[in-house]
């Protein structure tokens, strides 16, 4: 990705800058990830040396004026005490700051924070896990031990607009149960919510949820949900994506009316079970 497309040249500069000069980009931000007061430290204890040195990372200010990417230097200049050397490039589109530093130092929950969401880290998880079910990865390696690529950070920003909506209500709904603390991890159950709402209606995988899931009065003997309340650590010891396969069945076996009397394991001689072929309407 090109960021500088936009960018006419004469916006592109070398400038000196002072604390105070940095103090005040500082209180341009609308919106940024949480500080990192090691690396702010790192930064200048590098400038108070004289170590610090103008590279090619660059200062950048969108067309309004707001600062979006350099808050760890300008901060590190301020604690310094020191004026510093730094490309800064003017006009970027705002929505260029979502794309910035994504060797790593920004995250997709802190993406999502920065966007304002109630839930950051819950929805990208989500995000990422229903992309990999959609894209096949998650079926081709179960337990996320084998080959393919989860997919990466504009992907999950891209689906995570996109289906907001969906994917709090999922998050609000095993919050609501209170089922987080049963053998399922989290992520598995409202990853699992998610993909199952979009082949019924939300009253029907509230019914699901509530009848076969919820740990205050579920009826259900199927014996996937039995064997992980008896033997929560066997299930708890598996990646979100093999959770995610035996909840299908299980959400599978609620909608056909099938109760499984057999105890069913997610492994069988060392072999993963598939994941079901279609989830049920």
């Amino acid at each position: 990705m090109t960021i500088f497309a936009s960018i006419a040249q004469d916006q592109v500069t070398v400038e000196n800058i002072s604390p105070k000069e940095a103090a005040s980009l500082l209180g341009t931000q609308v919106r940024n990830r949480p500080l990192n007061r090691a690396r702010v430290d790192q930064y200048a204890g590098d400038m108070e040396a004289g170590r610090w040195r103008r590279t090619k990372s660059v200062i950048s200010v969108d067309r309004d004026g707001h600062l979006i990417d350099g808050q760890h230097r300008l901060t590190a200049v301020i604690l310094s005490g020191s004026t510093q050397e730094f490309i800064v490039s003017r006009g970027h589109d705002p929505e260029d700051q979502m794309y910035m530093d994504l060797t790593g130092v920004r995250t997709p929950p802190q993406q999502m924070a920065m966007m304002g969401s109630r839930h950051a880290s819950r929805q990208s998880t989500v995000a990422k896990h229903v992309l990999a079910y959609d894209t096949g990865v998650m079926q081709a390696s179960p337990g996320n031990r084998g080959g393919g690529r989860y997919p990466g950070l504009p992907a999950i920003i891209e689906f995570q607009k996109k289906h907001e909506e969906d994917i709090l209500w999922a998050i609000d709904l095993v919050l609501t149960y209170g089922i987080a603390k049963t053998a399922f991890g989290e992520a598995a159950l409202m990853s699992t919510a998610f993909l199952i709402t979009r082949a019924t209606s939300k009253p029907e995988v509230e019914s699901f949820w509530d009848e076969w899931l919820n740990p205050e009065h579920a009826t259900s003997s199927n014996a996937i949900l039995r064997l992980a309340r008896l033997n929560p650590g066997e299930y708890k010891k598996e990646a979100a994506s093999g959770q995610i396969c035996a909840l299908l069945h299980a959400w599978n076996d609620y909608r056909s009316g099938r109760e499984r009397k057999q105890r069913i394991m997610l492994k069988r001689a060392g072999q993963w079970i598939a994941f079901p072929e279609r989830i049920l309407p």
